[in-house]
This record gives C-alpha cells, structure tokens and sequence, in this order.
C-alpha cells in the first residue's frame, strides 16, 4: 500500500500531535520541564517526561535549518515503559518522491493507525564513525506493512496539497540500555537516509531547574 501525502493526513498528524501533548498533561506522573533542565542521575530513569530537541538545553547540537538531517528528531517522551520520538522526513535531494517502509500502528491514544518506518539504531564513542547496531523500530510485527511516499521539498513538480515533510514515529527503547556505555547514537532508516547524531545521555529525564534562594526583598 502507498500513501500520497494529502492535506487530510497532514491535518490528521497535526491532530494526533496535539491529542499526544494533551495526554501528557493527564494523570499519567509525565513530567514537563519547560527548559529541559538539567540531565537527571541514572537511578531516576524511570520517570516518565516530554522535551523537545530543538528547545532547552542540551548535549546534542540544535539541527541546522539550512541543512538538516534525512529524519530529523524533535519530540522526545518516556512514559515508564517506551522512549519513543516524533521524527520528520526531510527530501532534499531528489526532485522525487521517495519511498520509505514501514508500518501502520494504532495506538490507544489516536483515532487511526500511524506511520513508524523501518530502521536500526545505532551506537558509537566516535560521532563520526565506528557504529553499531544494537535496536530496531519498530519493534515486532504490529499494524500493517506500509510504503509512504515522501515529496520533495523543492521539487519542479509535487500535489498543491501535500506537505513538505511527513511526520513518523521511532522507538528509541532499545538505546537506554546503553546510556553511560557508548556515548553517541543515531537511527538509519533502512529505505535510506538517517537522523542527526544524538548524546544518548540527552535521552534521561531532565532534572527540574533548581528554585531561586528567596532574597531578603521577598516578604
């Protein structure tokens, strides 16, 4: 099955983005910091929270605009059982739509099923170089096998209504184990192209920001 990017399904991964924010804000112990914090101790990996890579502080380089990766990653969240991100697909290179495999998954907390591609993850000490697989996503056989098509974003010809990029999900599960033992990591998509190369120690939870020592002004 191949899916052209329409507007409809650009709306629809738009709402689904909006429905998963939302969710992290139910009594689901998720944790938001707004500035990304600091990076947390290793005994307190298992609490759940939402950051943002392009937002806050953190040991992985901001993504160049003018240059960013194949499948760039920006949403991060571990909710005490999946650390998993958002993703966008970004076709620079070709005046074609390119395919990417993968699957069609319903989650619980959408209405229909969504796209996560095919691709392993990926170790190193080196940030260039030196790699080695130790994951893949999407884990198992869930959903439905699937190929998306992913037009250009300048392109001399693509649909008025199509996006620019398309939106994917990717689980990053399969890294914490190796936090603290490799220092680098990245996901290869296998129809080609892979994401910026991220500080596996980016994926903790962050630590709150410390609270300001009242001055002697305060009442």
């Amino acid at each position: 099955m191949i899916l052209s990017m329409k507007t409809s399904a650009f709306t629809a991964t738009l709402a689904t983005r909006i429905v998963f924010a939302a969710l992290v804000q139910l009594p689901l112990c998720y944790v938001i910091a707004s500035d990304n914090g600091t990076t947390a101790r290793p005994e307190e990996t298992d609490k759940s929270f939402v950051r943002r890579f392009d937002f806050g502080r953190w040991a992985t380089p901001f993504v160049d605009d003018d240059c960013p990766p194949v499948l760039e990653l920006f949403t991060l969240s571990w909710d005490g059982r999946r650390l998993m991100t958002w993703a966008d697909y970004h076709n620079r290179d070709s005046s074609e739509a390119k395919k990417v495999e993968g699957r069609q998954i319903a989650e619980w907390w959408t209405d229909g099923p969504l796209f996560w591609p095919y691709a392993r993850l990926e170790v190193s000490n080196e940030r260039e170089g030196g790699w080695t697989v130790i994951g893949a996503s999407p884990p198992g056989t869930d959903g439905t096998e699937t190929v998306v098509l992913m037009y250009p974003e300048k392109a001399t010809y693509v649909e008025r209504s199509a996006p620019t990029s398309r939106s994917c999900l990717v689980d990053l599960t399969p890294f914490r184990k190796f936090i603290g033992k490799f220092h680098y990591g990245r996901v290869v998509l296998r129809s080609g192209g892979a994401s910026q190369t991220i500080v596996l120690t980016d994926l903790l939870p962050p630590e709150p920001s410390p609270t300001p020592a009242p001055t002697s002004g305060d009442s």
